[in-house]
């Protein structure tokens, strides 16, 4: 099992070199926060606004998506324990610049004691979860 972060799951949608490797990882299954199913959900909307399509469209679309993924994907939602990693991440990790959805990513990963899996460069530095990508 293994906990999706956003980029890698943008990158699967935009079908990005490596994909592949991603849709795998995908059908394996393994955990989604809500809160990056917000930030996914909130990516494709404005990604297919910037294409042309109107808000409704937009927003149907990216319900699709999440709901296509969910199949796959175990909806974990935000905890306590979860909180109180990601904010460790956030403060100890503040050189990084990482966003708060990467830290409660990574606080999922921990508490979960599963691999994370995504593509931005800072996540690989965190030494107490791995990250793969």
């Amino acid at each position: 099992m293994i906990v999706f972060e956003t980029f890698a799951l943008v990158k699967l949608l935009k079908k990005e070199p490596g994909y592949e490797k991603i849709a795998q990882a995908v059908e394996q299954g393994g955990f989604i926060l809500d809160t990056t199913k917000y930030e996914l959900f909130y990516d494709v909307v404005r990604d297919w606004m910037k294409q042309g399509h109107e808000l409704h469209e937009s927003l149907r679309k990216g319900i699709e998506i999440i709901e296509a993924l969910a199949t796959h994907l175990q909806t974990e939602s935000v905890n306590e324990r979860i909180m109180q990693e990601s904010i460790y991440f956030k403060i100890t990790y503040h050189q990084l610049n990482l966003s708060h959805f990467d830290c409660l990513a990574l606080g999922a990963a921990k508490v979960l004691g599963v691999p994370l899996l995504s593509g931005e460069k800072g996540l690989a530095q965190v030494k107490e979860v791995k990250v793969v990508g």
